[in-house]
């Protein structure tokens, strides 16, 4: 079974308290093994971020990025572990975006670690390179 975004919102808000305490009776039973641990997608932990920086919860991003490192060791599964482990990294340490966060953890994941951007906030990234599209040109 897949989270949707509404779980991990009532995981870290605790509102409201009873769909909260049903949502955290799931993770108790799936830490006993009475049901399987639900998959949680990263477009799923993206959308939860962008809600919690909202206006109406405006969380700030270490808090978030502590809610996503707990659940990290919840007994949720996650689609793309690694990814979201390293984009989480970058947010606590390095950049305010999560989304752009989230890209440069797929691209040295998944990729050879180089986004194609104008954004220079991506070079505080350690171990991305940046490269915009006139370079990527000049490179063929």
């Amino acid at each position: 079974m897949h989270l949707d975004t509404n779980i991990l919102l009532r995981i870290a808000t605790n509102l409201p308290t009873d769909q909260a305490a049903a949502c955290e009776r799931l993770l108790r039973r799936a830490q006993a093994g009475e049901v399987d641990p639900p998959l949680v997608a990263s477009n799923t932990v993206s959308e939860a971020v962008f809600v919690l920086r909202g206006r109406i919860y405006s969380y700030p991003r270490e808090a978030i990025a502590a809610f996503i490192e707990q659940l990290l060791v919840s007994p949720l599964r996650f689609a793309e572990l690694a990814v979201i482990e390293r984009a989480v990294e970058f947010y606590r340490d390095h950049h305010d975006d999560w989304d752009d966060c989230l890209l440069a953890a797929y691209a040295l994941e998944r990729g050879d670690g180089t986004v194609v951007s104008f954004d220079r906030g991506l070079d505080r990234i350690p171990g991305l390179r940046r490269l915009e599209p006139g370079a990527v040109e000049e490179a063929e």
